[in-house]
């Protein structure tokens, strides 16, 4: 271990410690103020925001790669903590978020007034159509799903996938649904999206249908950084742009 990783794994065992004993209500990530006075937030969550181990993967994407002139979707808000990070960036006008978990929208707004940011926000399934779909709400926010993994059925909105595509016309989509992202995205083309940062879930919905949405994403043109993807979270990227994008 070099001297880095020590000071920086010091770093978060003292933040780690202090978390345990003075158990503070609001944390810091990356500058996005999180209030952790939330059902929602299980303590296993709770634990990965104080030692700033949170949506690690997918804010290291996206530190990196989102610039002025992007114009963000983001796929399953959470409790607003992505698309608060992506506002803060390039702008709240240019940032749109989707949440399907009718129980998240307080908490997402709450969020987005701690850091004075307001992204379009929209509360929905995203699928082939407009009408109503069932959703699965889970105890811990980060796992519910449209897939029947123990959840509680509620019954949503859902939107047209193709129709929000079309309407916001995003360059960049940001994407964490829980193992909705294959059906979701093999049969909608992402005319004008030039960037992709996805989790995918083979543990919901298995190797071969993970497999399929890579093949179908490297058929439309678009590469993967494997520098930037890690663990189950993956950048794509095309260049030239795609259709109805400039140059």
């Amino acid at each position: 271990m070099n001297i880095l990783t020590k000071i920086t794994s010091s770093k978060r065992t003292r933040k780690y410690l202090w978390s345990i004993f003075g158990r503070p209500r609001r944390v810091d990530l990356n500058g996005v103020i999180i209030d952790l006075d939330c059902k929602a937030i299980s303590d296993r969550v709770a634990r990965s925001m104080y030692l700033q181990l949170y949506e690690r993967a997918e804010t290291g994407v996206v530190l990196r790669t989102l610039e002025q002139g992007d114009r963000v979707l983001e796929l399953g808000a959470g409790i607003g903590y992505m698309s608060t990070l992506c506002a803060r960036k390039i702008g709240s006008e240019y940032v749109n978020a989707v949440e399907a978990n009718p129980a998240m929208e307080a908490e997402i707004r709450r969020t987005y007034a701690l850091n004075g940011v307001s992204p379009n926000l929209e509360m929905c399934v995203l699928g082939d159509a407009d009408g109503e779909a069932t959703f699965h709400v889970e105890d811990n926010y980060s796992s519910s799903s449209v897939h029947d993994r123990g959840g509680r059925p509620v019954t949503v909105r859902q939107r047209s996938f193709s129709g929000l595509l079309a309407e916001l016309r995003p360059t960049y989509l940001i994407c964490d649904i829980e193992g909705a992202e294959v059906p979701l995205l093999l049969n909608t083309p992402l005319d004008g999206v030039r960037k992709v940062c996805i989790e995918i879930h083979p543990h919901v919905i298995g190797d071969a249908a993970c497999s399929q949405l890579v093949h179908k994403l490297l058929a439309e043109g678009f590469a993967c950084n494997w520098d930037r993807s890690g663990g189950r979270v993956y950048y794509f990227y095309r260049n030239p742009p795609g259709p109805g994008v400039a140059n």
